[in-house]
């Protein structure tokens, strides 16, 4: 840490003295002390505090005898400070206090990230340590799931800023954004930075003026020119309702977007013989070639047997949602071309997603109806086309019969619809 000031009281060489326990050094050498300290230094001088402690400046061959006591209580100052002394004592003690000050808000911004992403997110944090953070204080490691979360791949880098008394400028033609003003030269040197890490970017604000123990805590999109004032160079806008706490995890998995997921996913390699691929003809029809596989593919329970769920039938209940009048033409041919990806993906799947909530209906009988849907998820590889992410979505029916002394549980599946997930 350096000061223009500092260096302008500072014209000779001066020595250090460190007080209260460190034996007297010769002038010029720095104290290395067992404790974590705080430092300054410039040309030709060297001030240090641990604690309330305050190494002496003095000038060179004139350092105070060894174990010398402090005559400054609080200060550890061994020697009255003299006329031209004085004002680098009183700038020193400003700077430590700026430097600890700082330290202290750093850490408490730090400690509140960590606590919502490992303790409500539970995902992953990296913090980066002080000479590796270009613009980045650390990266958070996404993961679903809470019995036993599980890495997504996806990655989100952090910028930590904690300081309501000192970075934030809310400014009034801005009512619904909170103002970090992190300087000009700050935004232009590290913004390149933002841009270039392999992943989504953001910033954290850390309000400790409101509350130290447990700060509130926003984030914005660093990669988003909205985030940044078109009124003010050296300013970051930051909304007021984009909290950073346990609601805003789902945000952060949008952020990583659908790279980090589609990796998990299992691949399918399709061959020609396995594809309804669209045949020329003046007699040639896609509907009835996709009619006649999909018949194909009812009629063998083997090829239509999950792994987990057991058969799922297929029949006129799939081929009437994907034929319905209401539905687009090129989404119907998407459906027909994709049917053997669906025959592959229904019999060798295993994970299982659930969409939306189950409906229930009870009947006069004490018998329960539960009506849900559920998703397969591949990533596709066709010999004639590009590949590309396929879902085939399934009806699931179950009807539970309570019985005296045991409950009987009945399940239907049916294939429902196939199409490419990024797509539309």
């Amino acid at each position: 840490m350096k000061s223009r000031a500092y260096e302008d009281c500072d014209e000779r060489r001066l020595g250090v003295c460190p007080l209260e326990g460190f034996a007297a050094l010769p002038s010029g050498e720095k104290i290395i002390p067992s404790m974590p300290v705080v430092s300054s230094s410039g040309p030709g001088r060297t001030f240090t505090r641990q604690g309330n402690t305050l190494a002496g400046f003095f000038s060179p061959g004139k350092a105070p005898p060894r174990g010398a006591a402090a005559s400054a209580r609080g200060t550890g100052i061994s020697q009255p400070p003299t006329p031209e002394r004085q004002p680098i004592i009183e700038l020193c003690l400003k700077e430590v206090g700026v430097v600890l000050s700082n330290r202290v808000k750093e850490r408490i911004g730090i400690h509140k990230v960590a606590h919502v992403v490992e303790n409500l997110w539970e995902s992953g944090w990296q913090e980066y340590s002080a000479s590796n953070d270009d613009a980045i204080d650390g990266v958070i490691l996404m993961r679903r799931g809470t019995a036993r979360p599980v890495d997504t791949g996806g990655v989100v880098y952090v910028q930590v800023k904690c300081g309501g008394n000192g970075y934030r400028k809310d400014q009034q033609r801005y009512p619904d954004h909170i103002g970090v003003a992190l300087g000009e030269k700050y935004i232009e040197a590290h913004r390149p930075r933002w841009s270039r890490v392999p992943g989504p970017a953001v910033l954290v604000f850390v309000d400790d003026v409101a509350n130290r123990e447990s700060p509130p805590a926003w984030w914005v999109d660093l990669n988003d020119t909205a985030s940044y004032s078109p009124t003010n160079a050296g300013m970051i806008l930051v909304p007021k309702a984009q909290q950073f706490s346990h609601h805003s995890k789902g945000d952060f998995h949008r952020l990583c977007g659908t790279g980090a997921h589609d990796r998990q996913l299992s691949e399918i390699v399709l061959s020609r013989a396995e594809c309804v691929v669209p045949k020329l003809g003046k007699g040639e029809s896609l509907r009835n070639d996709a009619w006649e596989f999909f018949k194909a593919w009812r009629d063998d329970v083997k090829e239509r047997t999950n792994p987990v769920l057991g058969e799922v039938l297929v029949n006129r209940v799939g081929w009437k949602h994907m034929t319905r009048s209401d539905r687009l033409p090129e989404r119907i041919v998407q459906s027909w071309q994709l049917l053997g990806a669906a025959k592959r993906m229904v019999r060798q799947e295993k994970r299982i997603y659930t969409f939306g909530r189950a409906t229930t209906k009870t009947f006069a009988d004490g018998n329960t109806l539960i009506e849900d849907y559920l998703g397969l998820r591949a990533n596709v590889s066709f010999p004639h086309r590009h590949e590309s992410v396929v879902q085939v979505v399934l009806k699931r029916n179950r009807l539970i019969c309570p019985r005296p002394g045991f409950q009987e549980e009945r399940q239907k599946v049916w294939f429902y619809s196939v199409y490419e997930l990024r797509r539309g």
